[in-house]
């Protein structure tokens, strides 16, 4: 079968792939919840390592990203997420039941994930669970000259595309991902115009698995966003989001 998925020289998995790997036994637990993370929350690496359970409201159903580290310069010293403005989102229906066990099994007390490391070298890790729970598709790993390896980065940049791909609203996708430019939010959306019939559902239900150690899973589960009928066009030029230093 041959994959489209491709923004100038980089591919994204899709959501069975992107299963593969936060349900393989043999990836780390605290590694396979930190890319589920990632992907459902539009999350930047340095950005979750400071991220705490003050910053989480489950009753609301929204997250509060404030802070960041740079992980290859300063990682011990926090900073203002990029462009200097806190956002908050929704968590993802589907993410929900997750953060509650993990809430319940913290005592809703530090770091979400204490143990997330600062240390570069978050990319070449990735890629190497990929392998290991067999999503091993070249696009995903080779660099020639129209692929490039897949970075942590890319998990956020996975995300924003199934926000597109679900048809959200385009001023939605841009806040939630905290875009500055607008111009950036509409390559995703052209992108997902390409990619959304046949895709698949966006956001799937996460494996058990990840709740392994948590007790039993919470059975009070938020609605699921559903997918948005009226899908608005955007025309605008291609390409991927502008790569960020320490990501």
């Amino acid at each position: 079968m041959k994959w489209p998925w491709r923004r100038g020289r980089r591919w994204r998995p899709y959501p069975s792939e992107f299963l593969k790997l936060v349900s393989c036994d043999d990836v780390s637990l605290l590694r396979r919840r930190v890319y589920a993370f990632a992907v459902y929350t539009l999350s930047r690496a340095g950005e979750i390592v400071p991220f705490s359970w003050d910053d989480v409201n489950l009753d609301n159903r929204s997250l509060l990203f404030h802070e960041a580290v740079d992980r290859v310069r300063r990682p011990q010293v926090t900073k203002g997420t990029k462009g200097g403005k806190p956002r908050r989102v929704p968590i993802e229906g589907e993410l929900w039941p997750l953060l509650a066990a993990m809430h319940a099994s913290a005592h809703g007390v530090g770091r979400v994930f204490p143990k997330m490391p600062s240390e570069n070298g978050l990319a070449d890790r990735l890629r190497f669970d990929m392998r290991k729970a067999g999503v091993d598709r070249r696009e995903l790993h080779d660099k020639g000259i129209s692929t490039k390896p897949m970075t942590f980065h890319d998990l956020r940049a996975t995300g924003v595309t199934w926000m597109a791909i679900r048809g959200d609203e385009p001023l939605k996708i841009q806040d939630r991902a905290g875009h500055e430019d607008f111009q950036t939010t509409q390559r995703y959306i052209r992108q997902a115009e390409a990619l959304r019939e046949g895709f698949g559902d966006t956001f799937p239900p996460l494996p058990a698995s990840l709740f392994a150690g948590l007790g039993q899973a919470p059975t009070k589960r938020p609605i699921v966003q559903k997918r948005a009928t009226n899908v608005v066009r955007f025309v605008g030029g291609t390409g991927i989001e502008p790569a960020t230093s320490g990501l």
